[in-house]
């Protein structure tokens, strides 16, 4: 197995075939290339930037993540993601504490966008591509309450603090004040006069250095591939030899999505006859003279070229006014345009149904202005200004 670290910023790249083999480097790409070709290697395990994830923990029961499912976990996330979390690739492990054995989800997640630019770039070479994971995954997991183990290695500084949760220590003096409990620091290679600083400023803490070369292989390779955070999109499974059973389930599903299709256009059919029933309401409103309605569009389309100072200003506002219109189901009792101002007399229920038709008025861009408004068979009646 190959196994490939990739570099974060101008870094290298760097690689290895055996766990347990000190990490080589190549400056670019095509030196990667050139310089694993001998190895013979056909599969590889890749390991991304931790600082590309965004990485919670939060205190919850088994019961209560089946409750919220998939979906839930996702919104777990809002307050602390910058992009929309439609676009974010979400993994996530429930585990016990080794604090107080609560347990508590782990929540991984990077963007969807991202994920195919690790994938784009990985089929450039030659391997079959195993698994593809976040670098704190190469450090050793803590074994003892309180433990983290800090790596540093060219421009990589992590600190993991539990199997599954591991920031970026870029600066350490920050990031050991959100551990107080920390109570055993191992480190795997050379910290600076800045990290020796902040470390001799935690009273109590005892701190293990350990060369880089040193450092255990934290998982094998199956651990790796099965592991909860490979965000490499899973293979679709084959056929198994039951597939008497499968295609049964199969016709099953097609027969109710089937129904379900039929249930689906029934309803937009009578939403439809609803539909256009509220637009004949709305038309004869309008224009109470017009009995006998053959094609509504045509009609409508006379009525606005019979009246000279209809203009196609004057179209636009009511081909934009009118779904909403309907869609509020606010009958027009009075409809007039002048001085590229429509004027609508609008009856409804009270003054809140007038002010939320104009609130979507002005969403879609129109300049809408309530008038007066005055009372009517247990209703209002107020006049609404729409201009582009």
């Amino acid at each position: 197995m190959l196994y490939l670290w990739m570099p974060e910023g101008d870094a290298a790249w760097r690689w290895r075939v055996n766990a347990t083999d000190v990490w080589q480097t190549a400056a670019n790409w095509d030196e990667l290339l050139q310089a694993t070709a001998t190895e013979n290697q056909k599969e590889a395990i890749v390991f991304f930037p931790t600082s590309s994830t965004q990485i919670l923990r939060q205190p919850m029961t088994r019961q209560q993540l089946r409750q919220i499912g998939p979906t839930g976990v996702r919104y777990l996330l809002e307050e602390y993601a910058l992009l929309p979390i439609d676009q974010l690739a979400v993994h996530y492990q429930l585990d016990t504490s080794l604090v107080d054995e609560s347990e508590h989800v782990n929540i991984m997640a990077l963007p969807t966008s991202l994920v195919g630019q690790y994938q784009n770039i990985m089929a450039l070479g030659v391997w079959r591509i195993q698994a593809l994971l976040p670098d704190f995954l190469l450090v050793p997991a803590p074994t003892i309450l309180n433990e983290a183990q800090l790596i540093i290695h060219q421009q990589q500084r992590i600190l993991r603090v539990s199997d599954y949760v591991a920031y970026c220590a870029d600066d350490l003096t920050i990031l050991l004040d959100y551990l107080p409990e920390l109570v055993q620091l191992n480190i795997w290679g050379q910290p600076n006069e800045q990290d020796q600083l902040a470390i001799e400023g935690i009273a109590g803490l005892a701190v293990g250095l350990y060369a880089w070369e040193t450092t255990p292989a934290p998982l094998t390779d199956a651990q790796y591939i099965r592991h909860p955070f490979n965000v490499l999109p899973k293979a679709k499974a084959q056929l198994s030899g039951y597939w008497p059973a499968i295609a049964a389930v199969l016709v099953a599903t097609l027969l109710v999505q089937m129904v379900y299709d039929g249930v689906r256009t029934w309803r937009y059919h009578k939403i439809a006859e609803q539909t256009h029933a509220m637009a004949v309401q709305q038309f004869q409103s309008w224009f109470p003279e017009e009995r006998r309605i053959v094609n509504l569009k045509r009609q409508f389309e006379a009525h606005l070229q019979s009246n000279s100072t209809m203009d196609l200003t004057a179209l636009s506002l009511i081909s934009r006014v009118g779904p909403l219109l309907q869609q509020a189901n606010l009958p027009a009792s009075q409809v007039q345009y002048r001085d590229n101002v429509l004027e609508l007399t609008v009856n409804a229920s009270g003054l809140p149904a007038l002010e939320s038709l104009r609130s979507q008025l002005s969403d879609q861009g129109l300049n809408a202005e309530l008038g007066s408004v005055n009372p009517a068979n247990g209703q209002v009646s107020g006049l609404i200004r729409v201009q582009l």
